[in-house]
């Protein structure tokens, strides 16, 4: 969800109504794993990434409906078929992919705590049919409308799920049958900190910076721990 969380409150900001697509489910090989976030705009702005690139195309055209009709899709691809002009995976995996109005207090709250850095989690109903789309959130404190039948083991999931971060499919009882569950965390960047403002520091720090880390670079002498040198850093702390 950070990857695409700026994104999305800039389209909200601008009065953009969003999809979110979220993948839920992955058997065998697939480009990305569970917990993966994709959205668009009325626009046709894009952002973040389900299976880089094989079946977003196809979203978009699934997400149309959901913005007409406000509803909730489960979509499932497998491999492609070019003869038959299939969209699928070219890896040969299967996927399965939620699609949902990104909208109301709820979702921007969660989005308020990933922006500020807090860990949160997520989970949404996707079986039984009559539930499917029930959300809930936990950020401090749990939120969400979600399923009187399962809020007290959802919550309980999320609160364990939190601990240990990561996604989950879990299965739990509601009314003596099955319901399925995928729940989700989002958690603060790992922090790397650079003690030494050498000339080695300059790449590993633009390394760390592309794949996520909260990057402070340490260095006592200002003319090497500058923002000309390390403009990929978060901070730099001149002690």
């Amino acid at each position: 969800m950070r990857d695409v969380a700026a994104d999305i409150l800039r389209w909200l900001e601008q009065g953009d109504r969003v999809v979110l697509a979220t993948l839920v489910h992955v058997q065998s090989s697939a480009p990305r794993l569970p917990g993966a976030h994709w959205a668009v705009s009325d626009r046709g702005a894009m952002t973040g990434s389900i299976s880089a690139g094989c079946v977003e195309s196809d979203l978009v055209e699934w997400s149309s409906s959901v913005l007409a009709d406000g509803g909730v899709k489960t979509i499932s691809y497998d491999v492609a078929d070019a003869t038959a002009m299939r969209i699928g995976l070219t890896c040969g995996g299967t996927i399965e992919v939620l699609l949902e109005r990104f909208e109301g207090d709820d979702w921007r709250r969660l989005l308020d705590a990933v922006v500020a850095g807090r860990p949160a989690a997520t989970a949404v109903a996707l079986a039984p049919e009559e539930i499917r789309g029930c959300r809930w959130f936990l950020a401090g404190d749990s939120w969400g409308e979600g399923d009187a039948e399962l809020d007290g083991a959802v919550v309980a999931a999320l609160q364990r799920q939190l601990e240990r971060g990561g996604s989950a499919n879990l299965e739990l009882d509601r009314r003596g049958a099955k319901a399925r569950v995928f729940v989700d965390t989002v958690l603060p960047r790992p922090r790397l900190v650079i003690v030494g403002a050498t000339q080695t520091a300059i790449p590993l720090c633009r390394f760390a910076r592309e794949v996520d880390f909260e990057v402070i670079v340490v260095d006592p002498r200002e003319v090497y721990a500058t923002e000309e040198r390390f403009g990929a850093a978060d901070r730099i702390v001149r002690e």
